[in-house]
């Protein structure tokens, strides 16, 4: 009985838990109180990066679970781009191009989304860049482009 213990537990922390959050979880998010616009590298995948920019933490939490954003994303069976899009509407909420809240460029379709304090910007360049910018309402912009995002300088 011993074994099966130890043998279970070793299972365990070899291959992790994973965590199913409900649909209705919440984005807790910690800025950084003395920003300078630094753009901090937060997770990575092979072809795609998520940055920060003034935040320092990202936790995703339901009435079971609490977890990082990074760790959750490290889970093998979480698609990054279906979390990124229910991340918008979790931190933006509903934005439009009409009330200002989400901009377009024209470098293939990066979109910039700004609501509730935060804003995130979801690169789709032309040369293939797909990163994704997570920041406070703060991000400066330069002459209403991407510069120095996505790529851009």
């Amino acid at each position: 009985m011993k074994k099966l213990i130890l043998i279970i537990g070793l299972l365990f922390l070899l291959t992790g838990c994973k965590v199913s959050l409900k649909d209705d979880y919440k984005v807790e998010i910690t800025n950084n109180k003395s920003c300078n616009n630094e753009i901090k590298e937060y997770y990575s995948t092979n072809d795609q990066k998520i940055y920060t920019v003034c935040i320092n933490k990202i936790i995703l939490k339901d009435d079971k679970h609490k977890i990082s954003l990074s760790k959750y994303l490290k889970q093998n069976d979480v698609n990054l781009n279906n979390t990124m899009h229910e991340l918008i509407d979790k931190i933006v909420g509903e934005t439009s191009i009409v009330d200002g809240s989400a901009t377009i460029y024209l470098d293939g379709g990066t979109t910039k989304y700004t609501n509730n304090g935060y804003s995130i910007i979801t690169c789709n360049t032309s040369d293939g860049n797909k990163d994704i910018y997570i920041a406070t309402d703060k991000l400066q912009m330069k002459d209403n482009s991407v510069s120095g995002f996505c790529g851009n300088n």
